[in-house]
């Protein structure tokens, strides 16, 4: 079951993910996969980190004002980053302790075959609890392109860390669903 959280740039939906893994370290649901909070520099958005939630790690994923050779928009990849995050999703998904995968966030870099689309082809074809964090103009692009359903699309200016788990929580089967 894949939900979506979508919304327009800058309107908190790594912050409701934030939240949201918090509300489910909690109430004992073991999560995966990476939220992706940005970096800031003079009050503007100067780069990207993934958090594994797995391994609580972070890599700095994406910078602003550097060369390199995976640039998209503004910013320049890491793709030795790219590959880590990948190799997270691509891993937890036959990790039978995860309940849940979050992935932060699918955009037009996947739609152009980069980032994390080698995990998405595969996170799309298994029943693994997921949540794709997917800005608003995207939703019918990755759902068409990925050829899913969204079980839910939650809206992020609509939504609160404690609403989503309480919209997600009944859907899904926990292993420790009793809190």
């Amino acid at each position: 079951m894949i939900f979506f959280l979508t919304g327009h740039s800058g309107s908190g939906k790594t912050t409701l993910l934030t939240g949201l893994a918090g509300i489910f370290a909690e109430n004992g649901v073991s999560a995966g996969g990476f939220i992706a909070p940005g970096t800031w520099h003079n009050g503007k958005r100067s780069g990207f980190i993934i958090h594994d939630l797995r391994a609580n790690q972070k890599y700095l994923l994406a910078e602003t004002n550097v060369d390199g050779p995976l640039a998209f928009g503004r910013f320049v990849f890491k793709p030795e980053t790219i590959d880590r995050g990948n190799q997270i999703l691509i891993s937890q998904l036959s990790d039978s302790a995860i309940e849940f995968i979050f992935v932060d966030e699918v955009g037009p870099f996947e739609l152009a075959g980069n980032g994390w689309a080698p995990a998405l082809n595969q996170l799309a074809e298994v029943e693994v609890h997921q949540l794709w964090v997917v800005r608003s103009e995207l939703v019918e692009a990755v759902a068409n392109h990925w050829k899913i359903i969204p079980a839910e699309v939650f809206l992020a200016d609509k939504e609160s860390p404690d609403s989503l788990y309480s919209s997600i929580k009944p859907r899904c089967l926990f292993q420790k669903n009793d809190k």
